[in-house]
């Protein structure tokens, strides 16, 4: 079985202690495509280890904002600095390895804002997208419905440099599908890991990564 590194949240328990977070949706997910998941600590001092172990996957996981430095308005509710080193250093440690890398949500608009990019508070959408409904994207020339837990985005005319739009929110020109074939990322704004309603939207999403991964 191929091996795929992941991302966790970063919290704060009930001790004041920080602790890291990983949803088991996650790993049933990545397990179902193949992949023996294993999780990143927020506090590692020896990530290089990790690539020791032989990677054929990284993970950017969902959860939480991005670093207010790569958001238009300035949106920073959610301050995780060792999560957001340690992402970084995956992110570039898989792109110099030519790793394939999957960016979900947070994980998404983070490699965005690090490769030149910004994420915006959808505050003012032209049609509302209430976090827990699903909403319609247009995905290579199909339309389908997706899951929405996420206040922030990125619009199109935000998209860092080298990552091409393959599916678009149409309506409020936000970009929710990206990738970059030169340096192996898919990134998508929707949780994969999460239930979807609607059978066919839950089929494409499915195919689209396994054939990135292919």
């Amino acid at each position: 079985m191929k091996r795929a590194l992941i991302t966790q949240r970063q919290k704060i328990d009930s001790h004041g202690e920080a602790i890291d977070v990983l949803e088991r949706a996650y790993v049933a997910y990545f397990e179902m495509l193949g992949y023996t998941v294993i999780p990143v600590p927020n506090h590692t001092a020896n990530l290089k280890d990790y690539w020791r172990l032989g990677v054929d996957l990284v993970v950017l996981s969902g959860g939480g904002d991005v670093p207010g430095k790569y958001c238009i308005p300035q949106n920073n509710d959610v301050d995780s600095p060792e999560r957001d080193e340690i992402e970084s250093q995956l992110l570039r440690g898989a792109i110099d390895r030519r790793i394939p890398i999957i960016a979900i949500c947070r994980g998404m608009q983070l490699v965005n804002g690090i490769l030149g990019g910004f994420v915006s508070h959808l505050k003012e959408l032209k049609i509302a997208r209430p976090v827990g409904q699903e909403h319609p994207i247009l995905l290579n020339g199909e339309v389908m419905q997706v899951n929405n837990f996420h206040n922030d985005g990125i619009y199109k005319q935000h998209l860092a440099k080298g990552l091409t739009p393959i599916g678009m929110d149409v309506e409020n020109d936000v970009v929710e599908v990206y990738e970059s074939k030169t340096l192996h990322i898919l990134g998508l704004q929707c949780h994969p890991e999460r239930a979807m309603t609607d059978g066919l939207s839950r089929q494409i999403i499915d195919e689209l990564i396994r054939n990135f991964l292919q």
